[in-house]
């Protein structure tokens, strides 16, 4: 039976139908055609799931699949083509098997009759004309229509009305033309639609994947739609994943769906993330590993992330999979090292902000750059140890920013001060005026004691929670008079700074910058003490 399956698969198909029907669909047919001798319920699937009630689903389930050999290689050709035919198979005789191929519209529409053409009616490619639809393209294909008026304004009404498509949609994929309401379009609409398909993404869906008009519900549909939610995708979220990505109605479960899924889990996305990533990203479903996934993850890796880190940069930014790795990825990193940025501050910059591999990186720069220097006051020189602690100033708003400058030389600083203060953490030019920059200026000066200067040498205070952290800890080292810079206080965690108080201030201690991966696969920046083996971790980056 394998053979001759597949030898039907190898045949040329006429009619223009290679254009239309991917090889995947005709695959899964000829599987359950294969397997319909060996289970007489077609795994609960009746002749009806193939919009046929009298046609091969039910003849062939009343024979062992060897009686399959003998039928009609075009008969069985047009069964894994799909039910938009609308063949009936007449039933076995007794003297062996005979089958017998007849289009009839009973089986396709609701009582009309394919052979007949009610008087006065136009014929039906002179009506498809004059709705618009381009009939070339039909008689390029030489595939049987109605010869019925009536079933033909049935289904171009239903294509228009109910589900929203326009004559160009018609146009570009005319072989929905051939797809019954009853037996078609209806039953693949009504399906969609108790997945949350709203009639607003309906035409969207169906432009994307015109395929699905003509697909089984129990057969195409069903199985797909278990999977991914199988996978963690939410119901109330598959209508909006089959309007992003309806393709994926179409992939075999065991082909490139699986693959992907578990290369992903593979390289570290965490499984209960999966549903999530998908949901976002539903195109991911449709990425090769060999020619897609595998080259872009192999290229981040290659820039001095872990694997598992690049896992935990998909689930949080699932969309960097689209970036091209010769088009984007590998131009954006190169513009970022002309552009002085240090190979060893790379894998920081990325995880922080994955967004980079999709940029044109000289762009961004020549376009913030103007306003660095002459507004801001950096030197051009500084732009690399700028991008390399905040990436995002590619993107950031220059007007909220500058205010954000003005603020802070509302405290008192010159303009070389602001701009030297930047260098060092440019994270300043995120900051709330209102939250963060007037009030802990106001502190540092009234109720610290301390010169506004101060903060040349650590412009963080700044960041910090003027009552969640500033204050507290000031509380403290004045009950026990302890007098430190402001990074001594600040730049640990609660129980580092209770050891710190403890053993008193230290003047020779001083703090490094360490940027480590921990084992957990995330990127920490960690503070590590010459004077002490004990490190200080700030919050995860991703």
């Amino acid at each position: 039976m394998r053979g001759s399956v597949m030898a039907i698969l190898l045949l040329p198909v006429s009619r223009g139908l290679h254009r239309w029907l991917p090889n995947h669909v005709l695959l899964r047919r000829a599987t359950v055609l294969r397997n319909v001798g060996r289970d007489r319920s077609l795994h609960g699937v009746s002749g009806h799931a193939h919009g046929d009630r009298g046609g091969l689903g039910n003849v062939a389930t009343e024979r062992p699949a060897s009686y399959i050999k003998a039928c009609d290689v075009d008969q069985i050709q047009q069964f894994l083509l799909g039910p938009r035919w609308g063949l009936r198979m007449k039933p076995f005789g007794t003297q062996g098997l005979s089958m017998s191929a007849e289009i009839d519209e009973q089986t396709v529409d609701e009582g009309e009759d394919v052979g007949t053409n009610s008087a006065g009616e136009q014929p039906v490619m002179e009506y498809l004309q004059s709705r618009g639809i381009d009939i070339v393209a039909l008689e390029e294909m030489e595939f049987e229509l109605p010869k019925s008026k009536s079933i033909i304004k049935e289904r171009l009404d239903y294509l228009q009305n109910v589900i929203g498509l326009t004559i160009k949609d018609i146009n570009d994929y005319p072989l929905m033309i051939g797809c019954s309401v009853r037996k078609n379009l209806s039953p693949v609409v009504q399906y969609l639609q108790s997945l949350k398909v709203t009639k607003n993404s309906l035409p969207v869906v169906v432009r994307k994947y015109p395929q699905v008009l003509h697909s089984s519900v129990a057969i195409d549909l069903i199985p797909n739609i278990r999977y991914i939610q199988g996978l963690g995708v939410e119901l109330k979220q598959v209508g909006s994943v089959l309007t992003r990505f309806p393709q994926v109605l179409g992939y075999r479960i065991e082909g490139t769906m699986s693959t992907s899924v578990a290369y992903l889990v593979m390289i570290g996305v965490d499984k209960r993330q999966i549903g999530p990533v998908l949901t976002e990203k539903p195109e991911i479903m449709g990425m090769r590993v060999s020619n897609n996934l595998r080259p872009k993850v192999e290229f981040i890796v290659s820039c001095g992330i872990p694997h598992l880190v690049v896992g935990k940069m998909i689930e949080n930014r699932p969309y960097i999979l689209d970036y091209d790795v010769d088009l984007k990825m590998r131009p954006a990193v190169d513009a970022l090292l002309e552009l002085g940025v240090r190979k060893e501050a790379l894998p920081l910059m990325l995880v922080q902000y994955p967004e980079l591999l999709g940029m044109k990186i000289k762009d961004k720069v020549e376009a913030k750059l103007p306003w660095l220097t002459a507004k801001v006051g950096v030197r051009r020189e500084d732009t690399a140890a700028i991008l390399e602690k905040l990436p995002q100033i590619l993107v950031i708003n220059v007007p909220t920013a500058t205010k954000r400058v003005h603020a802070l030389r509302d405290l008192g600083l010159t303009k070389d001060e602001v701009a030297q203060m930047i260098v060092i953490c440019p994270q300043l030019l995120g900051l709330s005026i209102e939250k963060h920059i007037s009030p802990n200026g106001e502190f540092l000066v009234k109720e610290m004691g301390r010169d506004i200067k101060e903060l040349l040498e650590f412009p963080a205070f700044l960041t910090y929670d003027l009552e969640l952290r500033i204050r507290p800890r000031f509380v403290k080292i004045k009950e026990k008079g302890v007098n430190c810079p402001l990074a001594w206080m600040l730049n640990c965690s609660d129980a580092k700074f209770e050891d710190r108080l403890n053993g008193g201030y230290t003047p020779e201690l001083k703090v490094e910058v360490d940027a480590t991966f921990d084992t957990v696969g995330r990127l920490r920046v960690h503070q590590v003490p010459k004077s002490q083996d004990q490190s200080l971790s700030f919050k995860s980056i991703i």
